[in-house]
Order: C-alpha cells, then structure tokens, then sequence
C-alpha cells in the first residue's frame, strides 16, 4: 500500500526496536498511528514478524487472538475451550519456529484495567516479545504512565499532521490511481482543505469517488 511521510518516526521506531526498546504511538484520530507500524512492518519483514492485536477487547479474547495467529490452525483449534489462564501462560512461553523477533503491535488502547495491566506484565516480564502500542487519544494520562511503566524500556512517538507536500503527494497518488481529472491547483486546494489527517484525506477522495459514481450512473440513465 502506499506511504508517504514518516521517514523521521519510521527510522526511530526501527532504532528503537533495533536497540530493545519498546514503542508507544500517541497522536490524533485519522493521524496514522497504525498505518505507520504496518509501514514499518512491510518493510523489516525479514528481520522481524509484527502480529496485530486489538487491545480494546478482554484479555482472554486478546490471548486467543494472539495464539490464532501464533499457532497452527490444528495447534490452534486444541486451545480454543482452554481457560485464559492456561492460554496466558502458553503465551509467554511459546518456543516459535519462526526465528524472527516478534513485535506485538497492541491497537486500540483506550483503556487499561488492572487484568489488561497483568497480562501485559506477563509478556513483558521475559523480555522475549518487543512491543509497538497504539494509543488512543483519550487513553487518561495515568494509564499512560501505567502503560509506559509495563512496557519498559519504553519511548513515546506523537504523530503531528503530514506537511503540505506529503499531503500532495499521497492526494496526488489517489487521483492518479481512480482517473480523476483533478489539475495541480485542485490537489493542492485539498491539501489545504483536509489539514494533515490521512483519513480525512481518504474519507474526502471517497466522497469524491461516490459522486463520480452516482454522475456516471445518472448520465447512464438520461441515455
């Protein structure tokens, strides 16, 4: 998929899982947090296996997330009426064929209860996972310190707008791929328009890809 801007965050956050470090993403809504650690996912691929884990739900349902994408699908299928206390421990302690370091990149963080904060502390404590956490904007500050505390060593990235020519490039890069007829003043029009959100730049070239449908459709019509 494409990407553009980031270079500066996408080579820190590799340094930092380079050096053993773990990552935790802040920023706004739309601002591209997780599309970021699938960036650098794409690209260190070799080196490192990223599994994606959506953290807004119960620790048992993350546990069986993580095993689903761990395990075969027969390992798999032996452990899906096991309790999570037995599948927290299978976790931490999972002898992997795939020699790669594994990133456990935790999305939708939004908050931490004292189950969510135990079973972090239950990877973490091995040092054998390293950690990419993508916070919400409304995470309270004391989760956050609570969530920087498990996840130590542990350095924060907040992602500001894109810069106006990384806006044109990636609008420019969406009319190309649909055909739209858009000129230079146009694409920079929208970049001035959507501001430095991604999604606000995707949700706005959708809109515009609808009303070209419904034209053709109503053109078809008329003949």
């Amino acid at each position: 998929m494409f990407f553009v801007g980031r270079d500066q965050e996408t080579n820190k956050i590799i340094r930092l899982i380079e050096h053993n470090n773990n990552v935790i993403v802040t920023g706004k809504y739309g601002i591209g947090r997780t599309r970021l650690i699938r960036h650098v996912a794409d690209i260190t691929q070799d080196r490192w296996r990223f599994i994606f884990i959506d953290f807004s739900q119960t620790p048992a349902r993350v546990c069986q997330d993580m095993l689903s994408q761990l395990l075969s699908e027969k390992q798999f299928a032996g452990r899906k009426n096991k309790k999570y206390k037995s599948n927290r421990f299978l976790v931490a302690n999972l002898n992997l064929e795939d020699k790669r370091q594994l990133v456990i990149a935790l999305d939708n963080i939004g908050k931490l209860s004292h189950q969510k904060l135990a079973f972090l502390r239950t990877l973490a404590w091995e040092k054998k996972f390293r950690f990419a956490a993508i916070v919400e904007n409304f995470l309270p500050e004391k989760d956050l310190d609570l969530l920087r505390r498990e996840l130590i060593p542990a350095q924060m990235i907040n992602l500001q707008h894109l810069n106006r020519s990384h806006r044109v490039k990636l609008i420019h890069y969406f009319v190309e791929k649909h055909h739209f007829s858009w000129d230079d003043k146009q694409i920079k029009q929208m970049a001035l328009t959507v501001k430095g959100y991604p999604l606000g730049i995707r949700e706005c070239l959708n809109k515009e890809l609808k009303r070209r449908d419904v034209r053709e459709y109503e053109r078809k019509k008329r003949e």
